[in-house]
């Protein structure tokens, strides 16, 4: 799958200010993608986009972008409650999965390289404690 020219994909989260990893997300370009969540609402005064790490293919990074989600359990944080602030309705957590593990209908070579990525990222969650939550 894609590499983005060699460059690779960051893997980043969204920080409240009391260091909870209230999102998680994968982009070519930081840059822009901080633009883009501070031009929605969903990035707010106080919070921080912070990069984890940097994966080299793209079906590493929807597998490492899965994972954290997973692990985090920033789905529907919104609805759960946990960051207690007033960030912006609907605006915090994710509100869809980064990708369906058990798809059917993704042609089998790419839902391979997604699931390779989410192993690959359950073993730099355990290797790395410190770099999981870089809040």
């Amino acid at each position: 799958l894609d590499t983005n020219g060699g460059s690779g994909f960051n893997i980043y989260a969204i920080c409240s200010g009391k260091g909870v990893v209230g999102y998680v997300g994968q982009t070519n370009d930081v840059e822009t993608r901080t633009q883009g969540h501070l031009d929605s609402g969903r990035l707010q005064p106080g919070q921080t986009l912070k990069t984890m790490t940097t994966v080299p293919t793209y079906g590493d990074a929807r597998g490492y972008e899965q994972a954290l989600i997973d692990h985090h359990d920033t789905l529907g944080q919104a609805k759960k409650g946990k960051w207690n602030c007033n960030c912006g309705p609907g605006n915090i957590g994710n509100k869809k999965v980064g990708y369906d593990r058990n798809s059917t209908s993704r042609p089998e070579a790419r839902q391979n390289a997604f699931e390779e990525g989410y192993k690959k990222a359950q073993d730099w969650i355990k290797a790395n404690p410190g770099k999981v939550n870089p809040c």
